[in-house]
């Protein structure tokens, strides 16, 4: 006797119920100079990291990462471009606390913290291109006025500590919220909503 098999709907109705996934793809510069496509499964119980995948390239280096997280372990490798030139693999096989994030879904995840003026959060992140955990502190620096390409929107500033840059971001204060505007410190690259 054949067992009786689920239909592909069925399947994808159950998958989606059990995991999220969130995409982005990104092009910066003339060229463009840096291209890559995240994309981050989170389990929809419990938004815990499932899965980290990017694909890209900075100029003429390839760069990929591809993490599992799962029994509180990260797995998987990092292929990480280098200003000599030369990309840096990275074999990734450790330990990590619960409720990690992967660096790629920290502005996702910071957009749906409970955002109020005055507020900090710590938050144990993956670096992926590095394979070390960090803790990144979130501190509401204060709600402004803030223009970019897509409109002007009232948003918290966000100062983000702990990573390789600190980072300013700037999230829309209403829902849903919107991230508006990422500024590593000391870095000329700023990334603003365009539409």
């Amino acid at each position: 006797r054949v067992p009786r098999q689920r239909s592909l709907r069925r399947l994808l109705a159950e998958l989606h119920a059990a995991f999220r996934v969130f995409t982005e793809a990104t092009a910066i510069g003339p060229g463009p100079a840096v291209e890559q496509q995240t994309t981050v499964v989170l389990s929809a119980a419990d938004f815990a990291m499932r899965r980290a995948d990017q694909t890209g390239r900075v100029q003429t280096q390839q760069s990929q990462i591809h993490l599992v997280y799962a029994d509180g372990r990260v797995k998987g490798s990092a292929v990480v471009a280098q200003a000599t030139g030369t990309p840096k693999t990275i074999a990734v096989d450790t330990t990590v606390p619960a409720g990690v994030v992967d660096d790629n879904a920290l502005t996702m995840i910071v957009a749906a913290l409970p955002l109020a003026e005055g507020k900090s959060f710590s938050l144990n992140v993956f670096s992926s291109g590095e394979g070390v955990t960090k803790v990144a502190t979130i501190k509401v620096a204060g709600v402004e006025n803030v223009t970019v390409p897509a409109g002007t929107f009232s948003a918290y500033k966000l100062e983000i500590s702990g990573m390789q840059l600190p980072i300013v971001m700037y999230v829309s204060t209403e829902s849903p919220r919107r991230l508006l505007r990422v500024a590593p410190v000391g870095a000329p690259l700023v990334f603003q909503l365009v539409k």
